[in-house]
């Protein structure tokens, strides 16, 4: 077991886990921090994480959400680098 201590956005998550759930508390507040950004909708998007590295697919509306997506998954702490396959929606 793990203890591990994360916060983003005060919010303070303080949890013991398996060490082999790394990636499932980064996804839950890398989750929060999309949900939290202004002008993201973040039910099109799907997010990954695995040993620091996270992955966002799925589609937004415009090239400043997809930014702001990716942004949003960098400040979330213990991110060590973003992979962001993300699409822009044809409408």
């Amino acid at each position: 077991m793990v203890e591990a201590t994360a916060q983003h956005q005060g919010v303070s998550i303080r949890t013991r886990r398996p060490r082999w759930r790394a990636g499932s508390w980064r996804r839950t507040f890398i989750n929060h921090a999309l949900g939290k950004t202004k002008h993201l909708t973040s039910r099109d998007i799907r997010v990954h994480a695995a040993a620091g590295v996270v992955t966002l697919s799925g589609s937004v509306p415009n090239r400043s959400a997809l930014d702001r997506a990716a942004q949003a998954a960098q400040e979330v702490p213990g991110v060590m680098a973003v992979r962001n396959n993300l699409t822009i929606e044809n409408r």
